[in-house]
């Protein structure tokens, strides 16, 4: 793969179609830099020391999407853990949504990723996770 000038005309590739080659570095700056942009709206004292995230990586039109993101709600309404653990819907169809998706290697919906602050505590791809699975993984955090 070849090294990017920081001062590459950006627009030029993309009125000609043409994708530049970018390394893993180059890739999860850009993309990170968006996504922090994009997080600085602040949040929930609470959930910001908890630190615990469901991200649920989806489409609109996707049954096993919507399923996914109503058996979440659900356990974590039935569990009492709706104020602790924050469950949020990346839309896939969505420029960020598959920004965000590219920067955390999603490629398949739903995707399904629990987090607590940085770190990666579970990852179920393809499939909505099983209550037993997802209360294991939330309870021994």
């Amino acid at each position: 793969m070849r090294d990017l000038d920081e001062s590459a005309d950006w627009p030029a590739f993309s009125r000609l179609g043409l994708v530049p080659d970018f390394s893993v570095s180059q890739s999860r700056r850009f993309f990170g830099g968006l996504l922090e942009a994009r997080d600085k709206g602040g949040g929930t004292p609470a959930l910001e020391e908890q630190g615990m995230e469901v991200h649920v990586y989806g489409k609109q039109d996707c049954g096993r999407c919507e399923s996914t993101k109503k058996k979440i709600a659900f356990f974590l309404d039935k569990w009492s853990l709706g104020e602790q653990v924050k469950m949020v819907f990346v839309d896939m169809d969505t420029v960020d949504g598959r920004a965000e998706g590219a920067f955390n290697d999603v490629y398949s919906v739903p995707t399904t990723i629990l987090r607590r602050q940085d770190s990666t505590i579970a990852r179920w791809e393809g499939e909505v996770p099983s209550s037993e699975a997802l209360r294991q993984h939330l309870q021994a955090q």
